[in-house]
């Protein structure tokens, strides 16, 4: 996310004062914002299926396999029943989640990239 940042500054001196911004911790907050915007243009459930994983994930007490995260996900307000076709396959919300969700291969957990996210 820094380095797009960076990268998207037309000269070197915009450039260098973004990376000096990013360096003293100011840019963070920026970075995030776009990233977030990103996700809350994305078409069709894709949005919500991917605010909602960060929520959970942000909210969680502790670390949640991606099977755990989507059956939370598979859960509708309002409904009583658990529905197996409403069930999220881990991939899209990989796939719609940026650079926000990272999957741990050895241990199938899903987290947040950066602990500053659930701040």
């Amino acid at each position: 996310m820094n380095i797009d940042a960076v990268l998207k500054e037309v000269t070197i001196s915009h450039r260098r004062r973004k990376l000096n911004q990013i360096i003293q911790g100011n840019g963070l907050r920026d970075a995030y914002l776009a990233k977030l915007a990103r996700v809350r243009v994305q078409e069709g459930g894709i949005s919500r299926l991917c605010m909602q994983a960060l929520l959970w994930l942000s909210q969680s007490k502790r670390v949640l396999n991606a099977k755990e995260l989507s059956q939370a996900l598979e859960v509708e307000i309002g409904s009583t029943d658990l529905d197996p076709q409403n069930l999220p396959a881990i991939e899209i919300l990989l796939g719609c989640s940026f650079v926000f969700v990272t999957l741990e291969e050895s241990s199938h957990t899903v987290h947040l990239v950066h602990y500053s996210l659930q701040e």
